[in-house]
């Protein structure tokens, strides 16, 4: 059986995607909030606080087989549209 696999055991999970997707940031050069009723791009504590809430929602989807029945970039890219929603 692991023949056929050619040997290829690996699972991508929605915290596999997560990784890349961190990296590749989650907040764009273009990207603005609302503040004291000016746009300005977000801080770095800002995004700090956005990398916890994605680890956050990250833990709690794996929490539940409900998840389990979309693919694993889906999962990890609605992770990524609500932690940009919320802040």
């Amino acid at each position: 059986m692991l023949n056929v696999l050619g040997w290829d055991l690996m699972c991508s999970t929605p915290a596999s995607f997560l990784g890349v997707y961190k990296l590749l940031g989650i907040v764009f050069s273009d990207d603005y909030m609302i503040k004291h009723n000016q746009m300005t791009p977000p801080s770095a504590k800002i995004i700090d606080h956005m990398i916890n809430y994605v680890d956050f929602f990250a833990d709690f989807v794996l929490q539940y087989n409900e998840f389990l029945r979309f693919e694993s970039n889906e999962v990890a890219a609605a992770i990524i549209a609500c932690v940009r929603k919320v802040i």
